[in-house]
């Protein structure tokens, strides 16, 4: 009982502190809070935020961070953390438009979804990425997806892309 009580301040605690900064709940739960981009696994589970339709067709390109163990192994968890934020920064600015959206799935592996693109557009925007971020790379797969209901198997398609890249790089 008394680490039900603990648990439950800690998290009336945690919200008031978000709620006192201007931040909903929702955004709390719909953000990553290091990187800000969205939560993958919430937007995985609920679908994406009401303001963007995926009815439609649309790009899938799953991020993963080159050698990102070895780096902060060597250079600090701090570091990695201001390299996530790096990329979640160059992601959005690359892919900026209202209906794109940038998520972060989890460690050092990103998502992004972009209705009616190309496949040119998306690498092209995904090599100024690489060139731009210079101490490090990114591996990616880029893979269509016809509909929000198909989007584990198109995950699984440029998650396999995404590691040929990487094992080409390696």
């Amino acid at each position: 009982m008394i680490f039900f009580l603990k648990t439950l301040w800690s998290n009336i605690k945690t919200m008031w502190a978000f709620t006192k900064r201007g931040k909903s709940l929702k955004e709390v739960i719909w953000r990553d809070p290091l990187t800000n981009a969205l939560n993958g696994a919430v937007v995985r589970r609920h679908g994406p935020p009401e303001r963007r339709n995926l009815n439609e067709q649309f790009l899938l390109i799953f991020v993963d961070v080159n050698k990102f163990k070895q780096i902060n192994d060597l250079y600090g968890h701090e570091f990695g953390d201001k390299m996530l934020i790096r990329i979640s920064d160059a992601l959005h600015r690359e892919f900026c438009r209202e209906t794109d959206l940038v998520m972060r799935q989890g460690g050092d592996e990103f998502i992004v979804l972009l209705p009616n693109t190309t496949y040119e557009f998306a690498e092209e925007k995904m090599q100024r990425i690489n060139k731009s971020l210079r101490i490090f790379t990114i591996s990616y797969g880029i893979e269509m997806c016809r509909s929000l209901g198909d989007i584990d198997k198109a995950l699984n398609q440029a998650d396999f892309k995404m590691y040929q890249m990487k094992n080409a790089t390696t």
